[in-house]
């Protein structure tokens, strides 16, 4: 029996579906590339072509499967996900989750089960809890190229689309208790940092954590995500985007209609796709009872991008709580943060840290910070 069925096979698919065969698991994965299908039968993968876009096809391909692990873009992995939790499997999605599903979930849908949110939204609730409402909640976290000179800073080692709209779209702060929206790309809220054994980084507020950072708001004084880049690399973006290539408005080129984003992605793809990378977690709270902060960085190993084997391996870490049965009695939508508020933090720190995701107690120099 398959234990565990993985709908797409880019770098984290990939990495989420080796990590758990490599532990002994059944694994059979999917792609609608045929060229990632191959490229998963190279690792030793059990692996096959499949609409992906088609739900009643995937249904009909993994609804067998003990658990399903979606590793797909955002706006096709979390349809889907829903999709086939609402027909009663069990799902593992790395997706952002904005808004919950309009049909009952008559399944599990583990949803935003990643690095960031994932492994970030598990550490905060667990802060909460521990050191008390009211406080200060800061994240930051994002991967960036180990080699300076990359273009805009940036390894393209996920989704160029899923990267490019994160400045696309505004991003969300919590002050006094309440949630504000921010431009990521105004000066005036980024923020400078010293990373540990890195160096200085600058970070933008994303949108990573809306729904997390809404749903606590009114436990927190203040709170932000704020997503980690190269020095300069957001000055950068933000001429892109006056410039109009941050658009999905079409253009004439030649006589041909063009989506600058689009020409913008593939053009990172071809220039960023290269370089090796470094993926960097941060959490800190501070609250009544005193202060929690953990600290990860990961770099490209093997072959594997430090991405893939941070959100690969963090979702492969969930997946494996439901193949185990740890999740059984639980059904309907479940994020990250709910298994700290049901005792099981310690069991997927426990798992993560097997697979070299190990978040320790660390600081990172603030040198401007929104929440001060």
């Amino acid at each position: 029996m398959v234990e565990a069925a993985v709908v797409g096979l880019g770098n984290v698919g990939l990495r989420l579906a080796y990590d758990l065969a490599s532990r002994g698991y059944k694994v059979l994965g999917f792609d609608s590339r045929g060229s990632r299908v191959e490229r998963a039968r190279k690792l030793g993968l059990e692996a096959t072509t499949i609409d992906a876009l088609s739900a009643n096809i995937v249904y009909s391909k993994v609804e067998s499967a003990s658990v399903v692990a979606v590793a797909m873009p955002s706006e096709i992995g979390s349809r889907l996900s829903v999709e086939l939790a609402s027909r009663g499997l069990r799902v593992v999605d790395v997706s952002l989750l904005h808004t919950p599903p309009i049909r009952p979930v008559k399944g599990l849908l583990v949803a935003e089960a990643g690095a960031s949110p994932g492994l970030t939204t598990l550490l905060a609730e667990a802060a909460l809890k521990r050191r008390g409402e009211g406080g200060d909640l800061l994240v930051a976290a994002g991967s960036v190229s180990l080699d300076p000179e990359a273009p805009l800073g940036h390894a393209a080692t996920w989704n160029v689309w899923d990267f490019l709209r994160e400045y696309m779209e505004p991003g969300v702060v919590v002050v006094d208790g309440r949630v504000a929206m921010v431009d990521p790309l105004d000066p005036e809220s980024w923020i400078e940092l010293e990373w540990p054994g890195v160096g200085r980084l600058e970070c933008f507020v994303g949108g990573g954590l809306k729904r997390f950072l809404a749903k606590k708001a009114p436990k927190l004084r203040r709170g932000l995500e704020c997503s980690v880049r190269r020095p300069g690399h957001l000055k950068a973006m933000k001429l892109l985007r006056d410039l109009g290539l941050l658009s999905d408005a079409p253009v004439k080129a030649s006589g041909c209609p063009v989506r600058p984003l689009d020409l913008l992605a593939r053009l990172l793809e071809r220039k960023s796709g290269g370089y090796k990378d470094l993926a960097l977690v941060y959490v800190e709270y501070r609250g009544p009872g005193g202060r929690d902060s953990w600290l990860l960085s990961m770099e490209w190993s093997e072959g594997w991008s430090a991405t893939s084997q941070l959100v690969g391996g963090m979702q492969a870490t969930f997946t494996e709580l439901v193949i185990n049965g740890l999740l059984d009695d639980i059904n309907g939508v479940v994020y990250p943060e709910d298994l700290a508020s049901i005792g099981l933090e310690s069991k997927v720190l426990s798992l993560a840290a097997e697979r070299g995701i190990a978040a320790t107690n660390g600081d990172v120099k603030l040198l401007s910070n929104l929440l001060r």
